[in-house]
């Protein structure tokens, strides 16, 4: 099991990310301007927006990667919301939604050694899926269907 101790209340802001989406969707942002250097995914935080729901704190990765949440899973109008403000975020920028653009830290650790499955005691799982749902998927794949 690997727990993610940063993780949030609904009520608690991470400044380490420009926007925060809280328990309802509202938003609260941590910077004056998006081009604001924030350091929220290793190696990935040059010119790029970080976005993070305010939730899962005590969360775990359980047996066979299944995430438990705990007492602050993420809400759907969370996740909701987070689709609106990527899709609004990428629209303004002018870049396209794909698996190069837009990622959870889950698939940003993946792709660094230190995600899920790949033994290193630093992972990051955020997002790795989302249980509670319509169908058990992961977040940026949900998120890029919207």
């Amino acid at each position: 099991m690997n727990s993610c101790e940063s993780w949030l209340t609904y009520e608690q802001v991470f400044d380490d990310y420009h926007i925060n989406i809280g328990e309802q969707g509202e938003l609260y942002l941590t910077c004056n301007m998006l081009r604001e250097y924030k350091s929220h995914t290793w190696r990935r935080n040059s010119r790029s927006i970080g976005v993070t729901l305010c939730c899962a704190k005590d969360a775990i990765l359980a047996y066979k990667c299944n995430p438990v949440f705990g007492a602050y899973p993420p809400t759907m109008l969370q996740v909701e919301q987070m689709a609106i403000v990527v899709a609004i975020l990428c629209h303004e920028l002018e870049l396209e939604i794909n698996n190069d653009t837009v990622m959870t830290h889950a698939e940003a650790a993946s792709r660094d050694q230190y995600g899920p499955g790949q033994g290193d005691p630093d992972m990051r799982w955020d997002l790795y899926m989302l249980k509670g749902m319509p169908e058990r998927t992961s977040c940026c794949s949900h998120m890029k269907r919207k």
